[in-house]
Parts: C-alpha cells; sequence; structure tokens
C-alpha cells in the first residue's frame, strides 16, 4: 500500500473512497490531524508529524460527530434535513400484517380517527407509516393512538417506534438531501477519482442538493399507489435547492459556502444555521466561548459564554439566546469556540463561526438573521444560527458563508487560528489576559500583504501599527487586557 504524508504545513492530504473523504493536515508543531469526514460527520484522530494518512486509526481518536450538518428547525415539519428526515413517522410491528407492496399509498387510520399513509413495508412483521398531510393550519399528526385500520381490517400494533424516516439500504444519511451532483476537485481544478490521493493546497467538496418535504412524497405515493418510493427519488419536486461548496483548507480548516433557494413557498417558521458541533470523546474540561453576549441564568445557573464557561458535570441549563442577550444587537456574534481538555490546560479548541463580509452573516445585515443567534441546550452542543423568518416565497434565496476549525489553545491563555476564506486570509485573536508581545506566524507567501482590521476590542492592536506583513511572516499584536481583535490580510 502506497503512504502518504504531509509535506507542507500549508497543504492538505486528502483521499476520497466513495462517500467517504479522508484528510490529513498540521494541527502544530509535531503532531498532524487524520479525518474522516462523511456528510459533515467525521472522526478525527491526532497523528504524529511523520505518519501517513494510511495510519489514521492508529491515532489518538480525540473528536468523534455524527451530527455536525446543520438541519433546518421549522414550524410545521420539525427538524428536517441534514441527518434528520420526517419526525411524523412510525415503524410498526406485529406478528403478520398481510399489508404487500401493491398497498403503498393507501390511507390508514388510528381509534383517534387520525390518518397515516403507508409508504413502506418492510418485513412480513413490520410496515412503515408517514402521518397523512393535515388539513389547513393543523399540524402533522405526532402520535397513533390504539389501533389502525384499513377496509373493514384492524390491525392491532405489538410496538410503534417513532423515528425518522430512512431510505432504501445502502441509501444516504440524510434522508430529504437529494444528492443531484458531487464533485471533489484538488485545488478546485482536478476532479479527484475514487481510490485517489493527492496532496493540495486546498480541495473543494462541491454539492448540488434538494431539499425535499415528505409532503411530495405523501403526494405522489396517494397518487401512484402500489409502488415503493425513495424519500429522495428525482419524480419528487424539491422545495429548496442549495449549492454548497465545502472547502478543505489546512491547519485543520474547512470553509462551507453555501447559496440556498426557495422553489416554493413556504408558509412556517424556519431557523437555519448550516453548522453545529458535538463531540461524543469525553474531556474532563469542556468550555465554550462566545465573545458578545450577556451572562444569563438558566435554571439557577449562571452562565457567562463571554468570560468562558465551564461546563459542570451535569448541565442542566437550557436557552435561546436572543438579540436582547447580545451586549450589540447590531453587532451579533460570529465565532462559537469550545475548548476542551483536562485540569490544568485547554488541549483542543474547536471553532464554529459566521463570516463578517460575506452572507447573510456580513455586518450591516444583523437584521436579516433574525432574532435567535444560539440555541443552548442541556447536551452542551453547539447550535450556532445565521437565518430565522417566517415564511418564504418561491424564488427567494440566501447565502451563508461559515467555518469550521480544530486549533491548539495557547497556554498563555490566548484563543488564536487563522485560515484562508475566499476573500481573504484571517486571523482571529481572543485574549483572556493582557499580553505586552503575542507573536502569530503567518504563511511565507502573505509577506508584504496588506493588513486590514475587521474588528478590533478596545487595547488590543497590532504592534507597531504595521499595515503590511512583514518580510519574516511574524505578526505582532499586544492586548491590555481581554479582548478580541479578528484582521483580514489580502
Amino acid at each position: 500500500m502506497n503512504e502518504h504524508r504531509l509535506s507542507d504545513p500549508e497543504k492538505i492530504v486528502i483521499r476520497k473512497e466513495g462517500m467517504q473523504i479522508f484528510v490529513l493536515s498540521r494541527y502544530s508543531a509535531g503532531r498532524n490531524v487524520a479525518m474522516r469526514f462523511i456528510e459533515g460527520n467525521e472522526n478525527c484522530y491526532f497523528l504524529s508529524e511523520d505518519a501517513p494518512l494510511e495510519a489514521i486509526y492508529s491515532g489518538t481518536l480525540f473528536a468523534q460527530c455524527w451530527d455536525n450538518l446543520g438541519p433546518a428547525f421549522t414550524g410545521k415539519h420539525g427538524t428536517i434535513g441534514a441527518n434528520h428526515g420526517s419526525p411524523f413517522v412510525f415503524r410498526v410491528r406485529m406478528l403478520r400484517h398481510w399489508l404487500f407492496e401493491s398497498d403503498l399509498g393507501r390511507v390508514l387510520t388510528d381509534d383517534a380517527g387520525e390518518r397515516f399513509v403507508l409508504v413502506s413495508v418492510d418485513s412480513r412483521s413490520e410496515f412503515t407509516l408517514h402521518s397523512d398531510l393535515p388539513d389547513g393550519d393543523a399540524p402533522f399528526c405526532s402520535k397513533i393512538t390504539g389501533s389502525l385500520h384499513l377496509d373493514g381490517r384492524t390491525f392491532l400494533p405489538e410496538s410503534v417506534r417513532k423515528g425518522q424516516l430512512e431510505p432504501a439500504p445502502g441509501g444516504q444519511l440524510s434522508p430529504h438531501r437529494r444528492y443531484n451532483r458531487v464533485k471533489l476537485l484538488a485545488d478546485g481544478i482536478r476532479e479527484l477519482a475514487d481510490g485517489e490521493t493527492a496532496e493540495c493546497s486546498f480541495a473543494e467538496l462541491q454539492w448540488d442538493v434538494d431539499l425535499i418535504l415528505p409532503d411530495a412524497l405523501l403526494n405522489h405515493l396517494k397518487t401512484h399507489p402500489g409502488k415503493y418510493v425513495s424519500p429522495v427519488d428525482p419524480c419528487l419536486q424539491p422545495a429548496v435547492h442549495s449549492r454548497e461548496i465545502v472547502t478543505f483548507r489546512p491547519r485543520c480548516a474547512r470553509t462551507a459556502d453555501c447559496e440556498f433557494t426557495f422553489l416554493q413557498d413556504f408558509h412556517e417558521s424556519l431557523r437555519f444555521g448550516l453548522l453545529q458541533f458535538y463531540n461524543e470523546v469525553k474531556f474532563r474540561h469542556h468550555e465554550r466561548f462566545v465573545p458578545g453576549v450577556k451572562t444569563i441564568t438558566a435554571d439557577g445557573m449562571e452562565i457567562s459564554l463571554a468570560e468562558g464557561y465551564r461546563f459542570p458535570e451535569k448541565f442542566t441549563g437550557d436557552h435561546y439566546y436572543t438579540k436582547a442577550d447580545c451586549l450589540d444587537p447590531n453587532r451579533l456574534p460570529c465565532r462559537y469556540i469550545d475548548f476542551y481538555g483536562d485540569d490544568r490546560e485547554r488541549e483542543l479548541g474547536v471553532v464554529l463561526g459566521y463570516s463578517v463580509t460575506q452572507g447573510l452573516t456580513a455586518r450591516g445585515n444583523e437584521a436579516q438573521r433574525g432574532n435567535i443567534v444560539m440555541h443552548l441546550p442541556t447536551s452542551t452542543k453547539n447550535y450556532p444560527s445565521a437565518f430565522e423568518r417566517f415564511g418564504a416565497e418561491a424564488g427567494e434565496a440566501f447565502r451563508i458563508y461559515a467555518y469550521q476549525q480544530f486549533f491548539r489553545p495557547d497556554p498563555a491563555g490566548v484563543s488564536c487560528y487563522r485560515h484562508q476564506e475566499t476573500d481573504g486570509f484571517y486571523v482571529y485573536a481572543d485574549f483572556f489576559s493582557a499580553h505586552a508581545n503575542y507573536e502569530v506566524e503567518l504563511p511565507a507567501q502573505l509577506a508584504g500583504r496588506s493588513i486590514e482590521v475587521m474588528e478590533c476590542s478596545p487595547g488590543i492592536a497590532i504592534r507597531e501599527n504595521l499595515r503590511c506583513v512583514p518580510g519574516n511572516g511574524i505578526l505582532s499584536l499586544q492586548a491590555a487586557g481581554k479582548g478580541g481583535i479578528v484582521l483580514r490580510i489580502r
């Protein structure tokens, strides 16, 4: 087997294997990260700097995440998209049901008179129903009451399990995301074939995706009964079309540039964040840091994310942060950072961020973002929000530009990471105490380029007031106390 090592810390090694993508990139001096990525779900391992990508599973697992692609939180349809199918699905089990494929699309009723459409016959003992389209503004039915009835026959379920609508065996994880086209391009130019590995400056994963509501499936089954139809079948009309470019970048970063267009009227609430993060690998220390939010109280707990909040072993708070919870509603939070480690230091930083220059989250667009900016649940999952509104008309479009990055927190008490975005190279630095001279090492190719201060807290500055990156690539920052700075270099 050929082995592929990273020769340059400002590059990545990438490999495509079916729906899996493997990435090797530099994390810190002497240490790399190898990642297995599937639709926003990932397993990440620390490897020594000289280890090849092929040694991924011999490394130390530090992040195991099965739900990092943000779904849409809607009013009537619940949570859909990403890894979520419709929540109004029921798997019914009984000894023998005597239903066949010819019955697909037929409507059963329960003892309460609620209607359910037969969407699949899974075995002689199991079948799947979806709540029928409700009348008017009524909600979908969320439970089956008692027995089921069809043409004078009564079905006595042994068990009813509510769950997502899964596609046929071997199908995708995301039941309502239909992939029309998928490409992986090294350096944005050369498409990688299945099984091919390349070292490159970046790699673009291009997705052309349709979001399909269960309405389309139910209508099709009822008008074309007797044949199984996948929830992402090409015959189903989509509700939202998206063009998504996920770019894997050096230093364990990736950006996501996504344009969404409504293809039909959408008359219900909708909230969307694109990215989210939850780590199943447990660390002794888990802390969240979100600059720009006020201290709040939830379930008797005082939570100050702007200062860096360490989660207790049993966290019971649950809070939706709104604009009223922000220090400045005209400058909403743009970076949401988790720190993990032991009782001595922060070992791992994970940031989810939104662009302050592009798309919905660009400064000046705060009114378009809606009221909710973040959800802090009892699970401690990171749920930032970029888009919220009630309803949309066919033809309306919006764009979100976001990023995710693993980075090494500085033991000196600084959170600093940097990466390329489409409109420049960005440096994000947050100080938790005063620093007279904090040095940031930049890629050599940035020497001589202009520096623009995008955001800056009082008391934070570039030493010597430099306007261009010096020849040695070392940028020095100073901080009189707590605060942050965002720089763009281009």
